[in-house]
C-alpha cells in the first residue's frame, strides 16, 4: 500500500512511522519462513484434532478445567522456574 509522502521526514512530521521488515524477498533464507509455517500448520491441525478429542472425553467442566488449566501453563506460573520471559531464563550450563 503505498504511503503517499514525498519524503521520510514528512511522514515523520505527520506522525507516521515506517516499518521495514525481510519477509517475502528471494533471499534463501525465505525457505526456512515457508517450511517453518508449514510445520506450524501442521502442529495447529494436529493441535485442533487433539483438543477435539478431548472434549469428547471429558464431560463440560472436567473441560472447563483442562483449559483454564493450559491457559495458565501457557502464561507461566508465578514462583516457577524458567517461566520469566526469554531474558530471565536460567541457561543450562551457566554457573550460578
Amino acid at each position: 500500500k503505498a504511503a503517499k509522502f514525498k519524503s521520510l521526514k514528512e511522514a515523520e512530521k505527520k506522525g507516521v512511522a515506517f516499518v521495514f521488515m525481510g519477509h517475502g524477498t528471494s533471499h534463501a533464507a525465505k525457505i526456512t519462513y515457508t517450511q517453518m509455517q508449514a510445520q506450524m500448520k501442521k502442529f495447529a491441525a494436529t493441535q485442533q484434532a487433539y483438543e477435539a478429542e478431548v472434549k469428547k472425553i471429558l464431560t463440560e467442566e472436567q473441560y472447563g478445567k483442562y483449559t483454564e488449566d493450559r491457559k495458565q501453563m501457557r502464561q507461566g506460573r508465578p514462583g516457577r522456574r524458567g517461566n520469566g520471559p526469554r531474558g530471565d531464563r536460567p541457561r543450562r550450563n551457566s554457573e550460578e
